[in-house]
């Protein structure tokens, strides 16, 4: 007899599940609390949506369990993830540092994909049902909306997503069904998200890009690195390389630590070079003012603050000022550092970090290992990765894994 299986969430691992848990003979039907599915997905990649990353590994990731993490992605590494895709008729393209898009450039054309397999397939889709409670009773499980309203499944997937960018359905509803089915959650914090600092100091440069290697300074010792692009926003900094170095300060809840961000702005060269190209730069330039002297070199209003900040006023002619302010100056462009306030909120994260405890999970099958039939997918577990389609990485595989499990689970049952 086919099983029936109840996918909580129609986002990224709710819809891959759903296609695998179909193909493998279930009878499947996605719980979506939202008016559609897939809304989150529609926002990846600026619109592009990074599908995955042809260089991930489970050491990539933040987890309780790294070993869960390999042994799932082991059974979809990443290019058969775009084997899946584009045998569902989506075209892919590699571009730099492993990264895939699909080849039209367009996350609705991945979401379009994905539920024109579900409809192929049988997959049912009841939208407006958002899981409020989840129990199981003589060997199968009832699940309720807010209204009340019941569903009943052989077997059930949690795939409710995370709490990240609520705007766009981000939610912790899947860690509390979780939760109340005697899995320990992982507190939840904002991952990929921008870093707050002082706003006197960024509000003049908001809007600006500047390519950098950036340091985060924890305690006033470097603990991490980046290097990528940096953005000056209205309260602080933001871009891939910020963003990637985010979590442990948003992780600090209780505000143990102190935390800088410091600046390489000229990170191809030495601290020696850039005092000499600046000595350098008189010879032509040593009558312009401060405000004109760097442009050039660097974003011509960064430029402006690095100066200002070292030198002084910038009507200040460059030939004008002591020896010693090159070297400073130098010394600054190679180390310009930003006091950490916090992180923005969830509206601005990309990810969540914590989440359900991996290991309390099956590492190969992701089945409960407190409740048989129950299985969980995606940002609801307490997996996260960098930038650059490592976190969709992670929905497919483990939507691919526990869907098809479910299935098959549910056929020897």
């Amino acid at each position: 007899m086919r099983p029936t299986v109840a996918i909580v969430g129609g986002g990224a691992a709710g819809l891959f599940a759903a296609v695998t848990a179909a193909k493998e003979g279930a009878r499947v039907t996605v719980l979506e609390k939202g008016d559609r599915v897939g809304r989150k997905l529609l926002a990846t990649g600026n619109g592009r949506c990074n599908l995955t990353n042809l260089e991930a590994s489970a050491a990539d990731y933040h987890t309780d369990c790294p070993d869960a993490v390999r042994r799932v992605l082991s059974q979809l590494p990443p290019g058969r993830t775009v084997e899946r895709f584009e045998q569902m008729g989506l075209l892919c393209r590699q571009e730099e540092e492993g990264r895939v898009y699909p080849y039209c450039a367009q996350a609705a054309a991945v979401l379009d994909r994905l539920r024109f397999a579900c409809a192929r397939l049988g997959v049912e889709t009841v939208e407006g049902f958002g899981v409020k409670a989840l129990k199981k009773e003589k060997g199968r499980f009832l699940l309720s909306d807010q209204t009340g309203r019941p569903f009943r499944a052989d077997r059930v997937i949690v795939a409710a997503g995370g709490a990240a960018a609520p705007q766009l359905g981000g939610t912790a509803d899947g860690c509390r069904l979780l939760e109340g089915m005697g899995h320990t959650i992982a507190p939840l914090t904002p991952a990929l998200v921008p870093v707050k600092t002082a706003a006197l100091k960024v509000r003049p440069l908001k809007g600006v890009r500047v390519k950098a290697a950036v340091c985060l300074l924890t305690d006033g010792k470097p603990t991490a690195w980046e290097r990528g692009e940096v953005q000056f926003t209205e309260q602080g900094l933001s871009g891939i390389a910020v963003m990637q170095l985010s979590g442990s300060i948003a992780a600090d809840t209780k505000g143990r630590h102190t935390y800088l961000l410091s600046l390489d702005l000229m990170p191809e060269f030495t601290c020696k070079e850039i005092a000499g190209l600046l000595k350098r730069r008189l010879s032509s330039a040593g009558q312009e003012p401060l405000s004109d002297f760097m442009t050039g070199l660097l974003p011509k209003r960064v430029g402006q603050a690095v100066a200002k900040e070292c030198c002084g006023p910038l009507s200040q002619t460059a030939g004008s000022l002591p020896a010693e302010v090159w070297d400073r100056l130098a010394g600054t462009l190679k180390d310009w550092r930003f006091e950490v306030t916090g992180t923005l909120s969830w509206q601005q994260a990309q990810v969540t970090a914590g989440g359900a405890r991996l290991g309390e999970f099956n590492p190969d099958t992701l089945e409960s290992k407190k409740t048989p039939g129950l299985w969980a997918a995606g940002e609801v577990l307490h997996v996260n990765g960098p930038c650059g389609g490592y976190n969709l990485q992670w929905a497919w595989a483990s939507g691919f894994v526990a869907g098809r499990e479910a299935a098959r689970e549910g056929i020897r049952r």
